[in-house]
């Protein structure tokens, strides 16, 4: 037995505004994670908030933005998880290094942070944050492109 939707428009009428067929609008519906129900008369039916986004295309720019979102996070989390191993890594190679040379652990850790830093510095520069869409990578990036511009105005 399916869910009877008070405010339902049928895949009939959806598929007949989009110039496709049921199956299709079907098909998108499940896709695009809607729920199809029945309305009054027990046709499979979406609501009328669903039917409306996926007629307009609301709904699958909204599914593709998330998607994209998702990779976005998962490349970023990626991303910082190598950064941070490049970092560990140099800090413990230094670390280890100069404690075998007999130096306190105070300098040692002085010296093997500064490793750390310039090795994270080093892999920003081959490796760049992953950006989402068009956003600029950082503030800074901005700011830099902004003083540039107002060089070349100068000159």
């Amino acid at each position: 037995m399916t869910t009877f939707i008070e405010n339902a428009a049928t895949l009939a009428d959806i598929a007949k505004a989009t110039k496709g067929t049921v199956a299709q609008v079907e098909a998108d519906a499940g896709e695009l994670s809607l729920f199809i129900g029945c309305d009054w008369a027990g046709k499979p039916a979406l609501s009328v908030i669903d039917a409306a986004r996926m007629v307009s295309g609301d709904a699958r720019r909204d599914a593709e933005h998330a998607e994209a979102h998702r990779r976005w996070r998962a490349d970023s989390e990626d991303w910082e998880l190598q950064r941070e191993q490049v970092r560990q890594q140099a800090f413990n190679d230094h670390f280890d290094a100069v404690r075998r040379r007999g130096v306190g652990d105070p300098q040692a850790a002085h010296g093997a942070a500064q490793a750390g830093s310039a090795a994270i510095v080093a892999y920003e520069k081959v490796t760049p944050a992953p950006t989402f869409g068009d956003a600029e990578t950082s503030r800074l990036s901005t700011t830099r492109k902004m003083t540039n511009r107002i060089k070349e105005k100068v000159r």
